[in-house]
């Protein structure tokens, strides 16, 4: 092999191995991320919380 395609080789494996740990550390940070579907019943829980608290502030209110 001459000196141009061991160049090539070892690029094209630095290249792969780069793409195999930035996918990996993609893959850790979205497990560490809250999923979508934790992220709706969060979404929903504090539309709810809000909507209960404005109710019993109209409920303090009309005293």
């Amino acid at each position: 092999m001459s000196m141009q395609a061991d160049i090539e080789r070892l690029q094209k494996k630095s290249l792969r191995r780069r793409q195999r740990v930035e996918g990996e550390a993609n893959l850790k940070k979205s497990l560490s991320e809250p999923r979508d579907a934790d992220l709706a019943v969060t979404v929903t829980a504090n539309h709810q919380r809000a909507v209960n608290k404005d109710k019993i502030d109209r409920l303090k209110r009309s005293r």
